[in-house]
């Protein structure tokens, strides 16, 4: 008996040793996995969603048709906007019609090329469509100075979220934009929600449970000597709440805030010629093992109506 106990110690001893061994390991595997899976999953950078680039962080300064009080019946506008990082692109296609001063519909169809480190099966490139955008939005001028814009998103899940393409599911965000108009100086704030999918989706071959996200973004902008060559600069960032992966709560919520400096050109209220870089300035992951840090973007957008 005496013999044994040590035997039954040691045996206990080595169990408990390769249960966190086994614990040690998982932790490290989730931090790639959660990285790569954050709410709301878009692959143009780390945790900045198509919404966010497209919709929420644009100044309404080239939807000057929207806020004319003599329009055609209706006026339609099209173009590309593109976002070009090292590893991820997006070419955004926006079809925008204009039904009168104070409402306009929205289709933007996304590719998206996207470069993934996945612990499964390593690097992986995808290819394809990302989920489809269709928005409303709802002009009101309080006055002279003031103009307020109310935009619904609702995401249709055509991109491939197995790819790591698209969400997978339906979500919603809701925008509110305020803009201060003195003279030739413009600024902009605008606060956003987006309402994740209410069950699982299967993301990269994982069952994901996205947690909401919030938008944020403070911008101003003024005119060069030239009139209608305008130059801007946006502070804008979301937070996005942690998430559930295989049923299992990650500690993988992310805060980001980028700094956007950016130059339009109007084309004799036709269209207009804009160029920007997103700068980010800061990115937090609260999970452990991930990296910190999201690479600038490219933005390049051309519009035009008729």
């Amino acid at each position: 008996m005496t013999r044994i106990r040590p035997l039954i110690r040691n045996a206990l001893l080595a169990s408990v040793m390769m249960c966190a061994l086994v614990l040690n390991v998982r932790n490290a595997d989730a931090a790639p996995r959660a990285e790569y899976l954050v709410s709301p999953s878009r692959p143009d950078s780390l945790a900045s969603p198509v919404v966010f680039r497209t919709i929420q962080t644009a100044t309404e300064t080239g939807n000057a048709e929207l806020s004319k009080s003599s329009i055609l019946p209706v006026r339609i506008t099209t173009g590309i906007n593109t976002y070009i990082g090292s590893r991820n692109q997006i070419y955004d296609l926006p079809l925008i019609g204009v039904f009168n001063p104070s409402f306009q519909l929205r289709l933007d169809i996304p590719i998206v090329s996207a470069v993934f480190d996945t612990p499964d099966s390593g690097r992986i490139s995808n290819t394809g469509i990302g989920d489809v955008l269709l928005s409303a939005t709802f002009r009101t001028e309080l006055d002279k100075i003031f103009e307020s814009f109310f935009t619904v998103t609702a995401a249709i899940p055509s991109g491939n979220a197995d790819s790591g393409l698209g969400l997978g599911a339906y979500d919603f965000t809701l925008t509110h934009k305020t803009i201060i108009m003195l003279g030739s100086y413009r600024t902009t704030f605008m606060a956003g929600l987006t309402l994740p999918p209410s069950g699982s989706t299967t993301v990269l071959g994982r069952s994901v449970d996205y947690g909401a996200a919030v938008s944020y973004m403070a911008a101003a902008e003024s005119s060069f000597s030239i009139p209608d060559l305008r130059y801007g600069i946006k502070a804008a960032g979301l937070h996005a709440f942690s998430s559930k992966i295989n049923s299992v709560d990650q500690a993988n919520a992310v805060t980001t805030l980028d700094l956007i400096p950016e130059v339009s050109y109007n084309l004799s209220n036709r269209g207009s010629i804009t160029a920007g870089i997103v700068i980010p300035l800061l990115t937090f992951y609260d999970m452990p093992g991930a990296a910190n840090r999201r690479d600038p973007i490219i933005n390049l957008g051309v519009r035009t109506s008729f």
